[in-house]
């Protein structure tokens, strides 16, 4: 593999311990809409399990490719926010950033998972990943970062988070070769392998390539 091809992953590398990132952790936030329902402690739980088994799958991967178990931390404590809008109003991350102040514009390297219920724009097969500064390239190892991802999407949920923190991560764009050791790179689009099944993270994998590398 190029060193170039390494860039990112470096910079992945350099900043976390034995097994987990340095500070700041990911913060998780549930995100409940002026017309959905509280989450349930299921729905909260969920949430966490997801986040968990993406954390799994990345230390899965750094150790394939020689950095030892290395993943990040994130708070076990999810915070619960209740939206002013419609979860149908919800069409880009855009908003929820203008609601609170808990998720701040800044160069603290922190990054923001909200996990949104109900359905709406992003909803069953769709999540998104957006930088919370300035897109100066120096800039973005240190940017925070605000992650959705649609909590009643049971079939897709660990994957498309895998993807949006990988974005976070800036590991990689968008891949454009599919499969890698039979399994999918977790950075192609579409994730989705077989409509209507359940997708696990032990299909799929990460190649850490640089775009256009």
């Amino acid at each position: 593999m190029k060193k170039g091809r390494l860039l990112s992953l470096v910079l992945f590398s350099l900043s976390i311990s034995s097994f987990v990132f340095a500070e700041p952790p990911i913060k998780l936030i549930y995100w409940k809409s002026s017309d959905v329902q509280s989450p349930s402690q299921a729905d909260l739980d969920s949430a966490h399990k997801a986040t968990v088994e993406v954390q799994a799958f990345f230390a899965s991967e750094m150790e394939r490719h020689g950095f030892g178990p290395k993943t990040f931390a994130f708070d076990p404590d999810i915070t619960v926010i209740n939206g002013k809008l419609k979860r149908s109003q919800y069409a880009s991350l855009v908003e929820m950033h203008r609601e609170t102040p808990l998720i701040e514009w800044g160069l603290s390297n922190q990054i923001y998972v909200v996990f949104l219920g109900g359905e709406g724009p992003i909803s069953r097969g769709s999540a998104a990943s957006k930088s919370l500064c300035a897109n100066i390239p120096e800039q973005l190892k240190y940017c925070n970062n605000l992650v959705a991802v649609p909590a009643d999407n049971k079939r897709l949920l660990e994957v498309l988070l895998a993807h949006e923190i990988g974005h976070a991560f800036n590991i990689t764009d968008h891949a454009s070769k599919r499969l890698i050791l039979n399994r999918v790179d977790i950075m192609h689009a579409p994730l989705h392998v077989i409509p209507g099944v359940k997708e696990h993270l032990k299909n799929y994998a990460l190649s850490l390539r640089m775009p256009n590398s």
